[in-house]
């Protein structure tokens, strides 16, 4: 007996409402929480691709199947970046550290320039949960292209 709901009976929807409900009165809003509250209002609205924004999300989630974490569970044999052989591919390494995607955020429209030897170096993922409050939605949809075609 599913004590969630008027009819007893469990589904999605009744479950689904007693987790929101829950969280509610405990204050917490799971990944929603206010700083990221923003990214995610703000992203699900961008008249972008799809894909780029499912793909943005799983970056922001660290979800992304980088090559160094599929090595650690096993999966792969190889940590190393596909894109230049050199280092682990991390999320951060692919898009931000190796030499190959800087020359392509260097030579696209937007000549980002990325230094992880600067003080105020953040990891990928905090970097383009900035850019998504930060900036405006045309450079938003630029950035997640970007990311996807890295």
């Amino acid at each position: 007996m599913w004590g969630a709901s008027r009819s007893a009976t469990f589904s999605v929807k009744s479950s689904y409402h007693f987790v929101k409900a829950r969280r509610e009165a405990d204050g917490s809003h799971g990944s929603m929480q206010d700083n990221n509250h923003q990214v995610w209002k703000k992203l699900w609205k961008i008249k972008s691709i799809p894909r780029h924004i499912h793909f943005s999300w799983r970056i922001l989630h660290e979800k992304l199947p980088v090559k160094n974490d599929l090595f650690k569970k096993g999966i792969s044999s190889d940590p190393l970046c596909v894109l230049c052989g050199e280092h682990n591919e991390t999320i951060s390494h692919l898009f931000m550290e190796c030499h190959w995607s800087k020359q392509i955020w260097f030579a696209s429209s937007l000549s980002v320039v990325f230094n992880s030897h600067d003080s105020r170096y953040v990891p990928f993922h905090k970097w383009l949960e900035e850019k998504i409050i930060d900036v405006d939605e045309d450079i938003i949809v630029h950035v997640l292209a970007l990311c996807y075609e890295i």
